[in-house]
């Protein structure tokens, strides 16, 4: 398969970037993580998996690297490497200092969703694993960083489906589809 460039996945032309500021690691770095977002669009998960790797490589914190490869193994059904990774991600967004909760309140917005995605992420990867109990923590800390986090409310419902606690997962339930009909 070959990448397509004017795909809105692989919108910004990353082309022969690498090549022409090889020496710009941070440059290199954004080139590898579109290519792995661009090698996932198209399933072509090896090639996802060689370019986040390589991203990785470029940055010894890169929180969005390893959340490509949680990504990436999760659409492979690697449940277990996918739930590593995106914990890894979580950890370094939370150190990452570009991410401090003190800079502008615009980007802590946009923090608190990516936050809420990552958190997300792992809950539902809990559940794959059979794990639903220790997922209800990972959703309500999405929850809380994005109150209307449909899908993060729909899964804590499905947990406590899960779980037998079937008030508690009509309640989220309803409060997801409360959000989905706005």
């Amino acid at each position: 398969k070959e990448c397509d460039w004017s795909s809105d996945v692989c919108s910004s032309d990353l082309k022969g970037y690498a090549v022409k500021t090889r020496y710009d690691l941070g440059v290199i770095k954004d080139s590898f993580l579109g290519l792995g977002a661009c090698f996932l669009a198209m399933e072509d998960y090896e090639q996802a998996l060689l370019n986040y790797d390589s991203a990785v490589k470029t940055k010894a914190t890169l929180p969005e690297g390893h959340e490509g490869l949680g990504k990436t193994y999760l659409a492979m059904g690697r449940y277990e490497e996918a739930l590593k990774e995106y914990r890894i991600a979580l950890e370094q967004y939370e150190e990452s200092p570009e991410d401090s909760k003190n800079i502008v309140q615009s980007f802590r917005q946009d923090a608190a969703v990516r936050f809420s995605r990552v958190y997300n992420q792992i809950g539902s990867i809990l559940v794959q694993l059979g794990r639903p109990q220790e997922s209800e923590d990972y959703y309500r800390e999405a929850i809380r960083m994005e109150p209307e986090n449909f899908n993060a409310l729909r899964g804590l419902a499905g947990a406590y489906g899960l779980l037998g606690r079937y008030e508690d997962a009509l309640k989220e339930y309803h409060k997801a589809l409360d959000i989905e009909s706005e």
